[in-house]
């Protein structure tokens, strides 16, 4: 199953709501990430080397899937989109994808 890592700009709830339904989600507050000014570089190689898929509505992570093929996958969202209805493809996306399907691979995540 996925596990996933939500850049800073993403509401605290998404993490909550998709834990409310059994999913791995960290938010980059709670793995000590934020505020810190941490290059995207560095967000996206610490979901790397945490295994974990990085969900972010910052489009500067588009560029960087063609830099660094070696990760988990990054799923973003180019449109905002309410919290539930990231929270309904999210756990659609975990509950019927293999994470070695979605490594190394950018998804954009319409609803």
């Amino acid at each position: 199953m996925l596990r996933y890592y939500l850049d800073e700009h993403l509401p605290q709830a998404l993490a909550e709501q998709l834990r409310a339904r059994g999913l791995d989600a960290v938010m980059t507050a709670e793995a000590g990430n934020a505020n810190q000014r941490l290059p995207d570089e560095s967000q996206l190689a610490f979901a790397a080397r945490e295994g974990r898929v990085l969900v972010t509505e910052d489009q500067d992570f588009t560029q960087l899937n063609l830099q660094f093929a070696n990760h988990r996958g990054i799923i973003y969202f180019p449109a905002k989109l309410s919290v539930g209805s990231m929270v309904q493809y999210l756990e659609l996306l975990a509950l019927t994808t293999e994470a070695d399907d979605i490594a190394g691979q950018l998804i954009y995540g319409r609803w």
